[in-house]
Formats: C-alpha cells, sequence, structure tokens
C-alpha cells in the first residue's frame, strides 16, 4: 500500500510504522491523523490514544475507523468452532480485539482533547451469497485459524462455517445476503 501511495502521490512523504512501538519516532507536527479499519490490532489504547494524539499540532484532527462487530453471528460462528472439541486443541490461539467500548473511548477522548465526536453506523452490505461472507472473511476473521491448519483441517474448518453461515444469514428474494457490519468512528481535535 506504502509503494502504490507513492506512485500515485509522489509530493507527499510516506512512512511505514509500527505504532505499537515506533510511535515516538513520527513527527508531532501533523494536521490529521487518521486510523481506517486498524486500531483493533493494535494493544494499549489507553496509551495509542494519547499517542497518536501527540502527533498533532494544536489544533489538528485525529479521526479514526474501527469496526465493532464481534457481537455479530459470522464472528459468535468462528468463536464457537474455534473453541469446540473438534478444533480447540488444533486452534489454540485466540483472536485479539484490542477495541475499547464506547464509553471507554468516550472517557479517553474526554481527558486527551479538547473536542470530540464518537458514533457507530451499522453499514447493510448486499453480498450476492453466502459464499462471498466466506471469502470476506478467508482475508479477515478466519485468516489466522486456516492458516494455523493443514488442508483437511481447512476444508473441514470451512465447510463448518459455511453450514452456520447459511443458517444464520438468510438469502433475500434475489438469493443476496444482507450482511450487516457495524463501524465506530471518532473524529478528537488535539
Amino acid at each position: 500500500m506504502i509503494e502504490a501511495a507513492r506512485k500515485t502521490y509522489p509530493d507527499v512523504d510516506f512512512q511505514l510504522c509500527d505504532v505499537s512501538t515506533q510511535l515516538n519516532d513520527l513527527p508531532t507536527d501533523f494536521d490529521v491523523v487518521f486510523s481506517n479499519a486498524c486500531i483493533q490490532w493494535v494493544p494499549d489504547h489507553p496509551h495509542l490514544i494519547p499517542g497518536l494524539l501527540a502527533r498533532l499540532k494544536i489544533g489538528g484532527a485525529l479521526a479514526v475507523q474501527t469496526p465493532m462487530n464481534y457481537e455479530e453471528p459470522i464472528h459468535r460462528i468462528i468463536g464457537g468452532i474455534v473453541h469446540s472439541p473438534e478444533f480447540a486443541d488444533e486452534l489454540s490461539q485466540q483472536r485479539e480485539f484490542y477495541n475499547l467500548t464506547p464509553p471507554e473511548y468516550w472517557e479517553l477522548l474526554h481527558a486527551h482533547t479538547s473536542a470530540f465526536r464518537i458514533w457507530k453506523t451499522t453499514y447493510m452490505h448486499t453480498l450476492p451469497s453466502h459464499e462471498a461472507i466466506m471469502d470476506w472473511y478467508r482475508g479477515t476473521g478466519m485468516r489466522p485459524y486456516l492458516q494455523a491448519l493443514d488442508d483437511a483441517g481447512r476444508r473441514e474448518f470451512e465447510a463448518e462455517v459455511f453450514a452456520r453461515v447459511c443458517e444464520e444469514y438468510p438469502t433475500q428474494s434475489d438469493g443476496s445476503i444482507i450482511f450487516p457490519f457495524p463501524r465506530f468512528f471518532f473524529l478528537a481535535t488535539r
């Protein structure tokens, strides 16, 4: 992504940085810092959010969007299968999401910003099929588990997820699936 951005915008400086370990190496004079579907992978938000805000000049904005879909059927399905007797021994790792709750973000932002807004939106994605849900989650929510399994285990895991996805997500009259995807946003000013 960084290489594509550099080619598209050669007059802008792009840097790759691990915010969990290198945040303090970044300048402190940004007008805007944004995170789109990223901070859920970074631990310690009570430290991370003030660190991101500290990268801004006074009056700068921190804009964040993060998925908050952990209560949706797809996540409950995957979690249930991961912890089932068939897979618990092979998939001992638990997927970590580091998001705080909206009230916890409110308190954090209230303590560290001059102004902020928080909101949650549920996007009602229309997907063409149950298989499209599987395609989406092979690259996201199922990825660490699929990587940990051998070929036979992957087939079994995916088959079980797919069967439950078909039960939990009704098909519309044209065969499509409504796939709710809640996302949490905040916009904060330093």
